[in-house]
């Protein structure tokens, strides 16, 4: 029942758009563009999100904005350099949330998140384990790619050889759905409702119980990784 005639701005996450330094954007062709190309590979819900603000800012007759899209990429270069040749680890996380996230951490401890080095996570279907070093989060789990522990929804860090073996069977669903819709909970129970797998560990179920503390264990060596980087 809101009337957002008279709004100043409309904000949208941000999708798969060309990598950005962390901060606002004003929505324009060329992002739209991107994002509906997907330049930077992935394929998720967010990309609907600066579409959906510019509609509606071009409806009301305000400006659109993109803040701290997923794209955000602040990676030092040795977080990017894999043992392949050409093959780069990049940025795609949950980042509208980690650097609010931080920056709320900092706010109410009285302190500036461009002083702070932090580990931040979020945990949802998918999840993001960042490292932030004086305001610029120079490494994190790429969940989208499946780095990073398994999810209710993502597959996770795999073996490499053992994943491409698995992948080449008929049976298995396509990399791209494994990696963001149909890994984690999904593989292990069919479903991404972790209500209902906890229903399980709390009734006792060894399967569950096993399944479910070996994401939290994942997730703590995944935080472990990013205090290496802070050192």
């Amino acid at each position: 029942g809101i009337d957002l005639h008279g709004a100043d701005a409309i904000v949208g996450r941000g999708g798969s758009t060309a990598t950005v330094n962390s901060g606002v954007y004003e929505i324009n062709e060329k992002l739209l563009e991107d994002t509906r190309n997907k330049v930077t590979g992935v394929d998720h819900p967010a990309n609907l999100g600066a579409p959906l603000a510019y509609e509606l800012a071009s409806e009301y007759g305000c400006r659109a904005f993109m803040v701290d899209g997923p794209k955000t990429d602040e990676f030092i270069d040795e977080a990017r350099i894999t043992g392949i040749a050409g093959l780069y680890r990049g940025s795609s996380l949950h980042v509208l949330n980690l650097k609010g996230t931080a920056r709320l951490h900092c706010k109410k401890h009285g302190i500036r998140y461009e002083d702070s080095d932090l580990i931040v996570c979020h945990i949802d279907g998918g999840m993001s384990v960042s490292a932030h070093d004086h305001g610029r989060m120079v490494d994190g789990t790429n969940n989208a790619l499946g780095e990073g522990p398994f999810t209710p929804t993502r597959i996770g860090a795999l073996p490499v050889q053992s994943a491409v073996e698995f992948f080449n069977n008929s049976s298995a669903p396509k990399v791209g759905d494994a990696c963001t819709r149909a890994g984690g909970f999904v593989s292990h129970f069919g479903t991404s409702d972790s209500d209902k797998v906890h229903a399980l560990v709390e009734a006792g179920d060894p399967k569950a119980i096993r399944v479910w503390n070996a994401m939290i264990y994942n997730i703590c060596k995944s935080i472990g990784e990013m205090a290496a980087v802070l050192s």
